[in-house]
Order: structure tokens, then C-alpha cells, then sequence
């Protein structure tokens, strides 16, 4: 029969502990046997565990009530689809070093995928294309909602303007967002088929096989009993069928979903300097001011929304810079009547070059002003 933990342990080494836990009674019995060695009382691991037992036996912790979510912190209640989407990315595999994302869009009262992507960045751009040919297929829904990451948050002006409402979970919620919390058993499917993948081409091509057959598999939340007793699930595509959100015109939708927006005063014979790159938009427009839409593959200069002129470009999101303009894919897509006659007779053989960049003058135009007005006094003098 064992030995009692109060005759193989003297009262004093008992005094102390107690008071150290009285004191700290968060710790755990590592932290213990390490005062107690520090003290340089030895004792083993299975002793000094039974003295931490013996201490929370007799200073048991008050029960705590448990919180029950209040209805603010359930997630979005749905009747009907494309009322509430939800929206997470995901980490999905490492490949060469480099992580390979997926971007998942979930419509909450059917719970299909209507939009979805495997893409090697997370990043603005990535998750505007996902939306874009979400509301493009399926239209616009009432409320997005998504976790308080950096790109939903700067998606949210966009929303916006669409008339979308964005709703971010409230932080330490999880579960308000269907796509992290309600979904997580068909997440880890998806993790499961991608495991091993030694190639993004597979990841890739495994990433759209299942979006496609999870529209096929049956949900839990569609829970069905026949005639005769028997219980079945109904997919995800059954319930969402052909419905379709709010229409929102093409035009408008690439319009919102830009990555980037500046206003530019037109210089003479109708150029206009952008990053490092003088493009040629329009003669009549000299001393006019044009939007920059920006977008990752392409450029557009507008004026009162009215589309002048598009270039194919190339954007850098993290240096928010163009790194190419190619100048045989200019398409001018409305032109101004020119009434000066030297205009009409320049001739403009290059619409694209490249410019060096912007270097700061050595003197400051206070200084510059300065040394002109002490000229012009010596030659009044």
C-alpha cells in the first residue's frame, strides 16, 4: 500500500507550497518542482503532482457560469439564398517554399460554393477576382460577411458602392463566420486531397475537383425524411438551383473593383505621366482631368465616366506601381474633336515610353525665388 502523501512530505515543505499556490494558483506542478528544487527539496514529478491535487482538493475553483451566445453573436439567420455570403481564406499547402491559398465564397442558406480559387497570394486583387465572378454568375447579395483581415476591410468601400452591406465578425467569434466555424469538416476534405502535392498544377486541379463535387455531396444542414422513415441529405446545388441575386451591370462591377484610383491633369499634346511611363491618351483633353483606373492586368483613363482610352499593364500590389505598360494594346475607345489646326497636324509616333524617375531638385524654390530677386536687383542697380 502506498505511502500517504502527508508522511512522505514534512509539514513545512506542505506550509510552503500551499502558501506559493495560495499566492499563484494558476501554476502547475513544473512550476512547483521547480521551487521546490530551487528550495532544495528533491522530489519527483508524481509527488509533486499529488501535492498540487491535494492543494486544488482543498481550495476547489468556483464554478463559472457558462456564456451562452447572445442572438448579436449568432451568426447571420438566413430564409432564403444569396441573402448572406460568407468568405475566408484559407492556407492550403507549401510548395518550393511558397504557400498556395485558397479563397472560398459560401452562400449561407444553401451552403454552395459560389465562388471559389487556389491562387499563390492572398492579397486584394485576389479576392476582388473571386467576388467579381461571383456576383457576375450568381449576382449581388445583401450582406458579406468575413473576419477582420486586412483585404476584407479594404473590400469594404467597395461593398459599399454595390450596396452590399459588409458585416466583420466580431473578434474572438469564430463561429459567426460560416466559412471558418460551420464548414470546417468539407475545409478539411479539401486539406485531405491536397496533402502530399508536390506540384501547384495538381494542387490546382484538385482545389476546382472539389469545389465541383461539393456542390454534388449532401449537406447537413439539408436534412430530409421520406415516406418511408428513411433520412437523406439534399446537396448544396439542389437548393440553390437557378436562383440569382441582385443584377449589377458589368461595367459598374469591374468599375468598383479596382485596385487602385488617381486623378491626373492632361499636359500638352495630350500626354500624361504615370509612374515611370508617359502614355498618350487624347489631344482635345490638354489641360483636362481624367481618372486612373488601375487594375492588375490593365489601365483605364476616363472622363465623367466615359472610357477615353486602355492600356495592357502589369500592377505590382506591393509596391503600388506599374512595372509595364505594353503600347500595342492601346485601344482608344472615344476621341475629342481638336479645333486647333497644329494640332491636327502633330503626329504622334510613340504613345508609350518610358520615363526616368522623378529626382528631387538641389535647390528648393525658395532658394531658386531668392537668387531671382537678388538678380533682378543688381540689374536695377
Amino acid at each position: 500500500m502506498d505511502t500517504p502523501i502527508t508522511t512522505r512530505v514534512s509539514v513545512h515543505v506542505l506550509m510552503d507550497i500551499f502558501q506559493l499556490l495560495d499566492n499563484n494558483p494558476l501554476l502547475g506542478h513544473y512550476r512547483v518542482k521547480m521551487a521546490l528544487d530551487s528550495l532544495g527539496c528533491r522530489y519527483g514529478h508524481t509527488t509533486v503532482w499529488q501535492l498540487v491535487a491535494l492543494y486544488k482538493q482543498a481550495h476547489p475553483f468556483p464554478p463559472q457560469a457558462k456564456h451562452l451566445p447572445t442572438s448579436a453573436e449568432q451568426p447571420l439567420s438566413t430564409t432564403a439564398s444569396h441573402q448572406v455570403w460568407f468568405v475566408d481564406v484559407r492556407s492550403l499547402v507549401q510548395i518550393e517554399g511558397q504557400w498556395l491559398y485558397s479563397i472560398l465564397i459560401f452562400d449561407g442558406y444553401s451552403r454552395a460554393i459560389v465562388g471559389g480559387g487556389c491562387y499563390e497570394r492572398q492579397n486584394l486583387s485576389r479576392v476582388m477576382q473571386v467576388l467579381r465572378q461571383a456576383i457576375t454568375h450568381w449576382g449581388a447579395p445583401e450582406t458579406i460577411v468575413s473576419d477582420n483581415a486586412g483585404v476584407f476591410l479594404a473590400l469594404q468601400p467597395c461593398l459599399a458602392q454595390l450596396g452590399i452591406q459588409g458585416a466583420p465578425i466580431t473578434k474572438g467569434h469564430p463561429w459567426q463566420n460560416l466559412a471558418e466555424g460551420g464548414f470546417s469538416i468539407q475545409r478539411r476534405m479539401l486539406d485531405a486531397s491536397v496533402v502530399g502535392c508536390t506540384n501547384r498544377d495538381t494542387v490546382y486541379r484538385q482545389h476546382a475537383q472539389f469545389v465541383h463535387d461539393y456542390q454534388f455531396w449532401g449537406h447537413w444542414a439539408h436534412k430530409r425524411q421520406d415516406a418511408q422513415g428513411r433520412i437523406y441529405y439534399l446537396s448544396p446545388e439542389v437548393i440553390l438551383g437557378n436562383t440569382k441575386g441582385r443584377a449589377i451591370d458589368a461595367v459598374r462591377l469591374r468599375r468598383v473593383f479596382r485596385l487602385r484610383q488617381v486623378t491626373r491633369t492632361i499636359r500638352q499634346y495630350g500626354q500624361r505621366r504615370l509612374d515611370n511611363f508617359s502614355l498618350y491618351v487624347d489631344q482635345g483633353l490638354w489641360g483636362h482631368t481624367v481618372e486612373v483606373l488601375i487594375y492588375e492586368d490593365m489601365l483605364r483613363i476616363e472622363q465623367a465616366e466615359q472610357v477615353i482610352v486602355s492600356y495592357t499593364c502589369c500592377y505590382n500590389t506591393q509596391q503600388r506601381r506599374i512595372t509595364m505598360v505594353d503600347a500595342h494594346t492601346r485601344q482608344q475607345h472615344y476621341s475629342l474633336p481638336v479645333i486647333q489646326l497644329a494640332l491636327l497636324a502633330l503626329e504622334i509616333v510613340r504613345v508609350v515610353w518610358r520615363m526616368p524617375l522623378y529626382r528631387r531638385l538641389p535647390w528648393s524654390r525658395r532658394m531658386l525665388q531668392a537668387q531671382r530677386m537678388s538678380l533682378f536687383d543688381r540689374f536695377a542697380d
